[in-house]
């Protein structure tokens, strides 16, 4: 069974043990808190253990799925165990090494396995049927290329199906280029990178390509991909923002913003929309705030953001300084005295504006 799966597997063996031992107590114990995340599994037949593992004492094994193997790359990783071993030593071996050199984006449960940390995702066609997909193999290797050279960098990478994962690459404005194989970053924050077309069009190094665009990422050279719609060409009394402007109108350093998160068809925020007009037109005269609202139903923000309902208003404040959420009355006068008590450098405040 362990050879044909396509997850990573943790297995405890324990040859010749009973699950009476500490050291199956123990391994019984870590790996009940984590399921969820990984397959996990346990024999103590000594003959098993030694004829396909060579293990002898007590251990911990990590699996990786033949096709998720990279030239070079071990089958499993092994940690001895004994009955002072304990739940944080194994819990450490498993984070260190519970990813692949380049892992499967599709096996069960890899949204929690890799949603939780900075990955580089291939994506590309696989053939979910065959035990060899010869495709996959062939991208796989050259990704893994790529991954050594970024090992201990803090970024995981992971091959994805490119027909599951319409929705991401589609943000990432990587659908319809006519490329078969193309890639992008997506951190654990949930903000998305991907090369230019023009890029990827002109790809005659997949390695190499990819190699320059992780470290253009490290090196913070990258702008956020957002789902986005099109800007206005003319803006009015209420700035609106999409994915694509997000950062340069709302986290503006050198202005206040007040911004409303909004859905077309919540009701609340039709009885809002009169009153949030005439709040941008009587603080039209404050030349460093800025009144705005994005539709979140066509546009990405950023993940500091907690949007569980609509209208969500946030105050940016000038300077960088921590975002403020609004939680008061709907009112024109009551936004108004929220924007002054908590505005840096707009309603009569210059908390910081020499530093500007």
């Amino acid at each position: 069974m362990l050879e044909k799966t396509q997850d990573v597997v943790v297995l405890g063996l324990f040859p010749g043990l009973t699950t009476e031992s500490a050291e199956y107590q123990i391994y019984e114990e870590t790996t009940n808190e984590h399921r969820e995340l990984y397959i996990c599994s346990h024999a103590f037949d000594a003959a098993l253990a030694n004829k396909h593992f060579k293990v002898s004492k007590p251990s911990v094994l990590v699996l990786y799925p033949h096709l998720y193997v990279a030239k070079g790359e071990p089958k499993f990783r092994v940690l001895e165990i004994n009955a002072e071993t304990s739940i944080s030593d194994i819990n450490t071996f498993i984070s260190a090494n519970i990813r692949p050199l380049v892992g499967d984006y599709e096996c069960t449960n890899c949204e929690k396995l890799y949603d939780a940390v900075d990955t580089v995702r291939i994506y590309t066609a696989k053939d979910q049927n065959k035990a060899e997909d010869k495709n996959t193999k062939y991208w796989h290797a050259r990704a893994a290329a790529v991954a050594r050279k970024f090992s201990g960098k803090g970024l995981h990478f992971v091959i994805c199906d490119e027909s599951r994962q319409s929705a991401d690459m589609a943000a990432m404005k990587l659908t319809d280029l006519g490329v078969e194989t193309v890639f992008g970053i997506k951190t654990a924050a949930g903000d998305k990178f991907s090369p230019a077309s023009d890029v990827l069009d002109d790809m005659d190094d997949f390695a190499e390509t990819l190699e320059e665009f992780v470290a253009d990422f490290l090196a913070g050279k990258l702008k956020v991909r957002r789902k986005s719609g099109l800007a206005p060409k003319k803006q009015g009394p209420v700035h609106v923002v999409v994915g694509d402007t997000f950062n340069e109108v709302v986290l503006n350093k050198k202005k206040d913003v007040l911004v409303e998160f909004y859905a077309p068809w919540c009701g609340h925020c039709k009885s809002l929309e009169p009153k949030y007009l005439q709040l941008a037109k009587d603080l039209k005269h404050e030349k460093n705030l800025i009144i705005a609202k994005m539709d979140t139903t066509a546009n990405e923000y950023p993940s500091e953001f907690t949007v569980k309902g609509y209208p969500t208003i946030y105050l940016a404040p000038a300077g960088g300084k921590e975002l403020v959420p609004y939680e008061g009355e709907r009112e024109v006068d009551d936004l108004k005295k929220f924007i002054k008590e908590h505005a840096a450098i707009s309603m009569g405040n210059s908390i910081i504006k020499d530093e500007l």
